[in-house]
């Protein structure tokens, strides 16, 4: 709201009469002046109708014309006498001069009989307190008293206490009116001095905030980030144009074949509820942290978004809205997805040559044993360092396509009835000559588990992977630690070590696709960040949990956790 508006709903009121005279009035430049002499001349003209109508013998005195002509002349100088002459700092002076004249012209005329005419007096002396202050209200005294003892003198009146208290009763009350009215006067001046300094502040803190507002405007504009606010009652309040550019896929079209279904979850096909849209979120007062969705119907131009919403809380801890920001991440989604098929792809292609070599490489070191194509010594360590390079790679060509089967949805699982224990079991028993070699000790406590159905295959990549992690990251003079057991009817596997660990900032991100912890990259150990994603992913497609717990420098736990339940064929 304005001042102005302000100012108009709790100042005080002005009656319409009023509006009206100081419309008119104002309109001339003499119009201060004018106002003068308006009062004064309006009370005369009813003395003039009460004498016309009971004592219209003083209207034929000389002397009382004489001071009616002056009101009224003074009120024709206000009005038609040239502009420059009613504004000189000393119009308003000589003006009430002439009054105080009339006035006393006025007593004398009647006799002294009415001598309460000197009560005129008030008007030019209000007027002089007014204009002058102090100086003016000094001279309208002495003029009252000019107004007062002039028309005794000139009536020969004996001087008498009673005359004495009549003569200056007058000029005190006079006295007293122009000092309020100069106090009243320097108390408002004060006001409207204080007024204008605080209006031309709110003037500067307005532009300013204007001039905030509008560079905040060009901020927000110029952003490649959408940005839509909404208030504590879940009404939107801004959108810039990125935001509305951003959305425009979701809106209706004219065909009516796209609209509000036209918002799909991260594998673009499946349509998001109205509950799970960012801006419904935040008209709820939910938050929301990258949370991926796709604009636009799978058979036309998709865009993909990841929207954050951040509550507005103010200092008192009260909700005032939320900030929703899009951003479109098109060009990163589909850069993964080439990625991804290019991993894919290339995973294919090389698994049936390195297939090939592997067998190759196993019929080399079958005839070296039977005798019937022997190698020197030093064939048969070059053959060995082959197949070892050759399995490793293989590995990581079964990871990358393990990956890509995730990624796509295809990971099916072939179970049948076994336990977890059994395969723990076997696991560690086939890689306990590894540890012995590497120097890391190597404990295990299987207790036997439910009977479940199970992917063995999977499952037992699950626990090699947790193995060889662990193996990997555990220095020598170490220790491992593979437990099993049950718990609330679901299958248990815990594989904990004492190795170097991982940062709590890293913790949160091994379940990234090729993420490496700091703590791994700093002691140059090999491997490729797919281990734990690939051992979640299987996990969690026999209804599992699979959780990780460490600490630097102190080692990790791992566990899986598997519910019993028929599993996907």
């Amino acid at each position: 709201m304005s001042r102005t508006a302000v100012a108009a709903e709790h100042g005080p009121t002005i009656s319409r009469w009023s509006q009206a005279l100081a419309t008119r009035v104002g309109r001339s430049a003499r119009g201060p002046l004018l106002t003068l002499q308006i009062p004064l001349a309006a009370t005369v003209s009813l003395v003039v109708l009460l004498f016309a109508a009971t004592a219209h013998r003083y209207l034929t005195t000389p002397t009382f014309a004489l001071g009616v002509a002056l009101v009224f002349g003074g009120c024709a100088y206000a009005r038609w006498a040239p502009a420059a002459r009613t504004n000189h700092r000393w119009a308003p002076v000589v003006v009430c001069l002439v009054d105080f004249t009339a006035i006393g012209l006025l007593r004398y005329g009647t006799h002294m009989e009415f001598g309460v005419l000197g009560v005129l007096s008030v008007f030019p002396a209000a007027w002089l307190a007014h204009t002058y202050l102090w100086r003016g209200a000094a001279l309208a005294t002495v003029s009252t008293i000019a107004v007062t003892i002039v028309p005794e003198l000139a009536s020969a009146v004996a001087l008498n206490l009673h005359v004495g208290v009549r003569v200056l009763l007058l000029p005190l009350i006079v006295a007293v009116v122009t000092v309020a009215v100069v106090v009243i006067t320097e108390h408002t001046s004060h006001q409207e001095r204080v007024l204008q300094r605080e209006h031309a502040r709110l003037d500067a803190a307005l532009t300013e905030s204007e001039s905030t507002s509008l560079l905040l405007d060009a901020m927000l504009e110029s952003l490649d980030t959408g940005l839509l606010a909404v208030d504590s009652a879940g009404k939107i309040i801004r959108a810039n144009t990125t935001d509305r550019d951003l959305y425009a896929l979701t809106l209706p079209s004219d065909d009516g074949t796209s609209g509000a279904r036209a918002v799909f979850a991260a594998d673009r096909t499946s349509p998001l509820t109205r509950e799970k849209i960012p801006s419904e979120m935040a008209r709820r007062g939910e938050g929301a942290t990258g949370q991926l969705m796709w604009l636009g119907l799978p058979s036309g131009p998709q865009r993909a978004i990841s929207a954050n919403i951040v509550r507005i809380v103010d200092s008192g801890g009260v909700d005032r809205g939320a900030l929703v920001a899009s951003h479109d991440v098109t060009e990163l989604m589909e850069a993964i997805e080439t990625k991804d098929r290019f991993v894919g792809t290339v995973s294919h292609e090389l698994r049936t040559p390195l297939t090939s070599i592997m067998g190759y490489l196993e019929l080399i070191a079958e005839d070296d044993s039977t005798g019937d194509n022997p190698l020197s010594e030093e064939t048969r360590e070059y053959v060995g360092i082959a197949r070892r390079n050759a399995e490793q790679l293989l590995s990581l060509v079964s990871d990358l396509l393990t990956t890509a089967q995730i990624d796509s949805g295809a990971l099916r699982l072939t179970t049948d009835v076994t336990t977890l224990s059994s395969l723990v079991a076997d696991a560690v028993e086939a890689a306990r000559p590894r540890f012995v070699e590497a120097g890391i000790t190597l404990t295990s406590t299987v207790v036997p588990t439910v009977v479940q159905d199970v992917d063995r295959r999977r499952m037992a990549q699950v626990i090699e992977n947790l193995l060889s992690n662990a193996l990997k990251y555990t220095p020598a003079g170490g220790t491992v630690t593979v437990t099993t057991s049950t718990v609330l009817g679901s299958s248990v596997m815990t594989v904990s070590d004492t190795g170097i660990g991982m940062s709590r900032a890293d913790l949160g991100k091994m379940f990234t696709k090729f993420f490496r912890a700091e703590s791994a990259r700093t002691a140059r150990i090999q491997g490729f960040g797919l281990g734990l994603v690939i051992c979640r992913a299987i996990v969690e497609a026999h209804g599992g949990k699979l959780r990780i717990d460490s600490t630097l420098g102190r080692g990790t736990k791992v566990s899986a956790v598997l519910p019993v339940g028929v599993t996907e064929d």
